[in-house]
């Protein structure tokens, strides 16, 4: 902007002489020529240049609001705070010699264009200040301040006011107020470009925060296409609603002899960001087109919308303008920053903060408007870290992880950002991490194959359809005010301990097999990415982040299906849990060798990779998606020590009260009550702690001597299992074997024999209780009525006795038809070796497992004194983070979850 008045001119009388150019009769003085005007511009620099990135480390972080950062931050103002703060009416309150005082936040300022003699006279206009609740009628115009051609070069004077102040626009911009000057009165028009004063950033943020509500209050918005589109042979032109262009060729008097909507909509215009947001508030739209105005509506659209084969609009280049009028991209606003993202992610903006600023204004929310109010004093990296922090923790949203990381880094780019921050200042690079594509099948890991130990993450294709994709449970996201580091707990898998070489080459994806590859026929893992990998041996580690539940995409149940990222992290410097992001753009599987040097993945990858392509690379949903791991194989990688002390605890329990229904837990005489099983298998043990205490000495005698590799009812497994049952059931019933017709530990004919002592028989019989009517036992007279059998089935006699009873008991009105002679004796009790043996094994075989994981997780490992008081006391806090390790295609898989640091 130029004043090129005499410092003493105070009455300015200005003339256009003849050559066009504004002259003084006051003091005399001429406007400077246009290449004046530039050359000053230039050295006065632009007022859109961004601020400098902040110093590592000193990021102090502060928006947007809707981020818990943690660290000391010192609070900052901006444009929303206007009214609130002293130092922003102290601004505010400055005087500009084009614009004077600066505009407040219920303000808005509008340019009188007044009719003139001829096209080609010079552009004038007089600025206006209005309240917002004086309710100004005026018109508010659209257009691309590069045109066409994206010249954004300002060279074209604008003059202002009783001084005809200078302030250059582009070529665009002054062709767009060539066009619509009136031919007789004035014209109130709103113009960004005129109607803010850019050069204060405090009045710009806080006017383009408003921005919304300048174009939901005008009467119709002006859309000017460019001057090729709009030449008119014609003073007044011919009026028609849009939907009369339909999809066929329209005559129009422009270069072009005829035109189509698709045409139109191909415009550069349409591209960008700020267009969507002035088409979708205003109540109506103008367009020029040639000698044809053309007027459009929400009702218009609507109407087009039904003549429109299906999915046209959906299909062409700014989908968004079916909602013409509607005030919203998806039928109501959308509350999701995410949604509003994505839906305009082919719009292009010259400052990449406005592909938020421009459509933050469909936003239903007005918390979320408030949170990204404009702020024009924010740096790219603290821009960009902060809308990234926000989608991570109020949109749970993360795929945008695999456009992250050091790999991803482009040669020549000095990056400020944090390396969980993909680098997005170029339009292809947002369009790439935010936009999202259909794809009609991706690979996943099939749920029937979770049972099998070497195929966790076993491979097949299936079809889906819409999804949605819910925050990850309980996963916190916390950012660093100061750094900008991430912190999030994930899931250790393994750390790098060989360079990574590429197998094969498919459909663009790379293969990168480790593990058990020397076997000609079984499992290994494998690593799938479309870049190419390289790891620093032991410093880089591979972490799983588990996802959120993936509704409606698979016939089988949604629950059973959990997308999730593989994140690389490097190891950075000495700081525990310190690391930088390397690619999350991998999946990680486990491939299957068939034996004939086929293998499963490298059957079925191609295929997927070559549907999801788009325009030569991955779509963000598409490899997002591929590789989704199973509930059941999430639980597996994330078994730990806590996981491993409850199964070893609850199958103590079950020791205890086997087969006891969970309704009658609680005695009481009229109930009937099993005997409980834990009297069974070890009579001589009433306390619990004696229980754990002999069945964790029981587990680890059977651990010392079985294969395990096989279950516990595998060949010698079982005599094992037998031999420490007799050691720790106790002497003083001197188990023993009897009856056998075979040495075959399965021989039905065997038999365990216990002996009991007349009193400690009784004891075990008074266990049992009568049934009511309401639990529906019978419907014969109590007294023929019989408890139910011991859930071991075991036998019994007096010692004196031949026969062999059940242990079934008759009852006649709660009491026992027993022999009370004591000189009956001992009593002998016994077993199906064989069932016996299936019972154990059955119970024992996930304690038995449990026990080694647990010590094996801790360095050293646990001696049997502090497992034991670590099995007494419960699980900690900690010990739920701890993995236990296990072997995965021949590698060895951590599991811990641990809360780390990506800086």
């Amino acid at each position: 902007m130029t004043r090129w008045h005499e410092r003493s001119c105070t009455s300015p009388d200005v003339v256009v002489e003849d050559g066009g150019m504004p002259r003084c009769q006051s003091c005399e003085a001429s406007c400077p020529s246009v290449g004046e005007l530039i050359t000053q511009q230039s050295t006065a620099g632009s007022s859109l240049r961004l601020p400098p990135d902040e110093p590592a480390g000193q990021m102090n972080l502060h928006w947007p609001p809707s981020v818990k950062y943690s660290g000391a931050t010192e609070r900052r103002v901006v444009a929303s705070d206007t009214a609130k703060s002293p130092a922003i009416q102290e601004k505010t309150t400055t005087v500009s010699m084009l614009y004077g005082e600066a505009l407040q936040s219920n303000e808005l300022r509008l340019a009188c264009l007044s009719a003139v003699s001829g096209r080609n006279a010079q552009i004038h206009v007089e600025l206006e200040v209005y309240a917002d609740d004086d309710h100004p009628e005026y018109e508010c115009t659209s257009y691309t301040w590069g045109g066409e051609d994206n010249d954004n070069t300002k060279c074209r004077p604008i003059y202002m006011g009783t001084y005809w102040d200078v302030l250059l626009q582009t070529k665009n911009c002054h062709s767009m107020l060539q066009n619509i000057r009136p031919w007789r009165g004035v014209r109130m028009v709103w113009v960004d470009a005129i109607c803010i004063d850019q050069s204060n950033m405090v009045e710009r943020a806080s006017q383009v925060a408003k921005m919304g509500q300048i174009y939901e209050n005008c009467t119709r918005v002006i859309v000017y296409l460019g001057p090729d589109w709009t030449q008119s042979t014609r003073r007044f032109p011919v009026r028609q609603s849009l939907d009369s262009l339909q999809l066929s060729e329209h005559p129009a008097a422009t270069s072009r002899s005829v035109f189509n909507l698709l045409d139109m909509l191909s415009r550069r215009y349409f591209s960008r960001v700020w267009v969507v947001q002035e088409l979708l508030l205003s109540p109506r739209a103008i367009i020029r087109v040639g000698d044809t105005e053309f007027r459009a509506d929400a009702e218009i659209l609507l109407r087009m919308q039904e003549d429109f084969p299906t999915g046209w609009f959906d299909d062409c280049e700014a989908p968004w303008f079916q909602r013409l009028g509607q005030k919203s991209l998806t039928g109501s606003r959308s509350d999701d920053l995410y949604d509003l993202l994505r839906l305009t992610a082919t719009s292009q903006a010259s400052d990449p903060r406005d592909r938020v600023f421009g459509v933050i204004a469909l936003a239903h929310s007005m918390a979320l408007q408030k949170s990204f109010a404009p702020d024009y004093s924010l740096s790219f990296t603290h821009f960009f870290t902060g809308l990234f922090a926000h989608i991570l923790q109020n949109d749970g949203r993360y795929w945008f992880l695999y456009r992250a990381g050091l790999a991803s880094t482009r040669p020549g780019t000095k990056r400020g950002l944090p390396s969980w921050v993909p680098d997005c200042w170029r339009d292809q690079d947002w369009l790439r991490i935010i936009s999202k594509r259909p794809t009609r099948e991706k690979l996943v890991e099939h749920r029937k194959d979770m049972d099998r130990s070497t195929q966790p993450f076993a491979v097949s294709m299936t079809s889906r359809s819409h999804e949605t994709i819910q925050k990850p449970k309980n996963t916190y996201f916390g950012i660093d005010s100061r750094t900008g580091a991430l912190s999030v707990r994930l899931t250790h898998l393994f750390a790098f301990e060989e360079p990574l070489t590429m197998q094969v080459e498919l459909a663009g994806a790379n293969m990168y097999r480790f593990g058990s590859t020397s076997s000609r026929s079984g499992s290994w893992l494998v690593l799938i990415s479309p870049e190419l990998l390289k790891v620093q041996v032991n410093t880089d580690h591979l972490f799983l982040l588990e996802g959120g539940l993936l509704a409606n995409c698979f016939s089988e149940p949604w629950t059973e299906y959990n997308p999730v990222v593989y994140l690389i992290l490097r190891k950075e410097g000495t700081v525990p849990y310190r690391y930088s992001l390397v690619t999350s753009n991998v999946r990680l599987f486990t491939d299957h060798n068939f034996g004939d040097g086929t293998s499963q993945l490298e059957q079925m990858l191609p295929d997927l990779l070559r549907k999801s392509m788009q325009k030569g690379e991955i779509d963000a949903e598409s490899w997002s998606l591929i590789g989704g791991l199973s509930v059941r194989t999430l639980a597996k990688v994330q078994y730990n020590v806590t996981t491993a002390m409850n199964s070893f605890t609850r199958m103590v329990s079950s020791l205890r009260y086997q087969y006891l229904p969970a309704t009658l837990q609680t005695p009481h005489p009229e109930h009937l009550f099993l005997s409980r099983a834990w009297h069974s298998i070890f009579p001589g043990i009433q306390d619990p702690t004696e229980l754990l205490k002999h069945t964790l000495l029981l587990c680890q005698a059977i651990n010392m001597e079985r294969d395990h590799n096989l279950s516990l009812l595998h060949g010698q497994n079982r005599e094992s299992l037998l031999k420490s049952y007799f050691q720790y059931v106790g002497d003083q019933y001197q188990p023993m074997i009897e009856e056998a017709s075979s040495e075959q530990l399965d021989d039905p004919s065997a038999y365990i024999q216990l002996t009991f002592s007349w009193h400690e028989w009784i004891s075990r019989l008074r266990e049992y209780y009568t049934i009511p009517e309401s639990f529906g036992a019978s419907t014969a007279p109590l007294e023929q009525r019989v408890l139910f059998e011991d859930p071991f089935r075991w036998n019994w006699r007096y010692e004196s006795d031949k026969e062999w009873r059940e242990a079934d008991v008759p009852v006649r009105k709660g009491r026992y038809f027993l022999k009370k002679d004591r000189t009956l004796g001992r009593v002998f009790v016994r077993i199906s070796r064989w069932r016996m043996l299936k019972m154990l094994g059955g119970t024992l075989q996930t304690a038995c497992d449990a026990l080694p994981l647990i010590t094996k997780a801790y360095t050293p490992p646990l001696d049997s004194d502090s497992l034991l008081h670590m099995l007494e006391n419960g699980p900690t806090e900690e010990q739920e983070y701890i993995g236990t390790p296990k072997y995965i295609g021949g590698v060895k898989i951590d599991g811990s979850r641990m809360m780390v640091n990506i800086v």
